[in-house]
């Protein structure tokens, strides 16, 4: 009876927790200047999720999107996508996927020369067994799914082979796509195929585009394939220019900060509670952490 009584009581804890946990994104937005992001101590469950660059590295899994295999022309090129699975010893991180890659040749990212990379989220409070049960309400907040797609570039072969290049139109202004991607018919992607990022955490990529293809003795309409930002993620231009003036490329701006980093009351800009350092997204001075101008900016304590 008492062990009955005890698996009642966590069970009653653990549904208030749940519910909890499913408040804890209402109330006031936190990317409007001035406000308070959550009451009470729902500012504690948010302060421990970080976005932070990683690799994709040769133990990387990709599915293929497309390629130019059979159709000719001067270069090569396939497109890839990454599978972006949970390890069963990191359940409280997600991986987010900002956009499809593109490779000279047939092969896999995987075996590229060139670093590839994507953006992960971890909910340090969460448990790596358990998973974060915010997770996907933080996801939906902070990386929301574009509300469409519009296509940028098509092409048709001679053997009637299909490609098509689409950019994610972001739910509002305060939101930018790093990435695009290509399908192989004229129906656009599933709007949950990719995320995009709030533009406080982007700026203008420093990086030149490289060209990875351009249709080039194919015929028809031109287009060209490009990397792009310091994840290296597919850019279409429709033609063989790289992305103009008009055709902004983002990028992060660090390579690990806080999703909420505003200070509480009594608090210092820069510092958690008890005075723990945090990590601070406002850049100071343009460094790569790859050693070389082609990158993101290390990230930064506060003194």
């Amino acid at each position: 009876l008492k062990m009955v009584k005890g698996r009642f009581a966590w069970l009653g804890r653990r549904s208030a927790d749940k519910d909890a946990d499913s408040t804890a994104l209402s109330g006031d937005d936190p990317m409007e200047d001035g406000k308070a992001p959550f009451a009470g101590g729902r500012d504690n469950k948010l302060r421990a999720f970080f976005a932070k660059v990683a690799g994709l590295t040769s133990d990387s899994v990709f599915y293929s999107v497309w390629s130019s295999k059979g159709m000719g022309g001067r270069m090569q090129v396939s497109v890839w996508g990454p599978i972006l699975e949970q390890s069963m010893l990191s359940r409280n991180r997600d991986r987010v996927c900002l956009g499809h890659y593109a490779t000279s040749g047939f092969g896999a990212p995987s075996a590229s020369d060139d670093k590839m990379f994507t953006l992960e989220v971890e909910d340090t409070h969460g448990s790596r067994l358990g998973g974060s049960l915010l997770m996907p309400r933080v996801l939906d907040k902070f990386f929301p799914c574009p509300v469409r797609y519009k296509q940028v570039w098509g092409f048709v072969g001679e053997d009637k082979r299909e490609v098509y290049a689409w950019r994610a139109v972001p739910p509002s202004d305060e939101f930018v796509a790093l990435g695009m991607l290509v399908t192989r018919s004229s129906d656009p992607p599933r709007v949950n195929a990719m995320r995009c990022i709030h533009k406080k955490w982007c700026m203008p990529s420093l990086n030149p585009p490289r060209q990875v293809w351009a249709s080039s003795g194919l015929g028809g309409r031109e287009g060209s394939f490009w990397a792009v930002g310091t994840m290296q993620l597919l850019h279409v231009c429709a033609g063989h220019q790289p992305p103009g003036a008009d055709d902004i490329c983002y990028d992060v701006m660090v390579d690990k900060w806080p999703l909420l980093d505003e200070p509480l009351p009594g608090e210092q800009a820069g510092t958690g509670k008890g005075g723990s350092k945090q990590y601070s997204s406002i850049p100071k001075a343009r460094t790569s952490f790859f050693g070389s101008s082609r990158g993101v900016q290390q990230t930064k304590k506060a003194d």
